[in-house]
């Protein structure tokens, strides 16, 4: 028989609770983050009250306890805040994770060769900004690879790699997360967006020649508009791109596009 020591077992113990790990539910954070503003509104009042009760009493002791307990009581509800909020969070690589497998997918069907770099999967995010980010960045890859990368044989022609690059990155802009999609494939064709636009009836020539070239890109993102010769079963139908702008506008965020034709978008 082998003994253990108590104050080794008591380390062993203490190692093995905190690797103790349980799910929780999104329903019951939102519950606790709700809570935890009430108890700042409350705080709030509490303050405002205290305020008058301090010009009122100038130098009491138990008036000046009060602050100090209203100060902690205030760093607490910070530091709960705080770990709700981090508890909330998932790294971005599950987010990015599974779009590998997507691009794989569609330049296999696209007969293309595509390289897939991921950057800053290390940020965290809150878990609603997590499934926004899932549900709209794949269509934009989608289209990087199916409207932006050449086939392999055009590319060589123009003189570029046989692979394509679609590079996908995130960083942190304080409030904000920067997320960018960037391909070295056809980039936008401002000429062809204008006629198809025509086509479509969504513009007519002359409100298209007024438009900058930035807002002429986001006519991409309207519903229904597609440059795609053919109808697939991976982009062309017009269906899902405004989603994405809906979706990202809705969440308080924004869209812009670089591109140049040849070089990528």
């Amino acid at each position: 028989k082998q003994t253990i020591p108590s104050s080794q077992k008591s380390s062993s113990q203490t190692k093995e609770q905190k690797n103790e790990k349980m799910s929780v539910s999104m329903d019951v954070l939102d519950g606790f983050m709700e809570l935890s503003g009430e108890v700042t509104v409350l705080r709030n009042s509490l303050l405002k009250a205290f305020r008058t009760i301090e010009d009122l009493l100038p130098g009491n002791k138990d008036v000046e306890l009060m602050g100090n307990t209203l100060e902690g009581m205030h760093k607490v509800t910070s530091h709960m805040q705080n770990k709700i909020t981090q508890m909330r969070q998932v790294e971005l690589k599950t987010v990015f994770k599974p779009f590998k497998r997507v691009v794989r997918d569609v330049a296999s069907k696209s007969d293309k060769k595509v390289n897939f770099d991921l950057v800053g999967e290390e940020l965290k995010v809150d878990t609603q900004m997590a499934k926004l980010l899932n549900n709209t960045l794949i269509h934009l890859i989608r289209n990087s690879i199916d409207h932006g990368i050449e086939k392999i044989d055009t590319r060589l022609e123009r003189g570029k790699p046989a692979e394509g690059n679609v590079t996908l990155s995130a960083s942190d802009q304080g409030e904000y997360i920067r997320v960018t999609i960037e391909d070295d494939g056809n980039g936008l064709d401002s000429e062809r967006i204008k006629a198809k636009a025509i086509e479509k009836g969504l513009y007519s020539s002359d409100e298209l020649e007024s438009m900058s070239q930035e807002r002429l890109f986001q006519i991409i993102f309207e519903s229904g508009f597609s440059t795609a010769q053919v109808v697939s079963d991976i982009s062309g139908r017009g269906v899902g791109m405004d989603m994405v702008k809906s979706s990202i506008y809705a969440a308080g965020g924004s869209i812009s596009i670089s591109s140049q034709v040849g070089r990528g978008s």
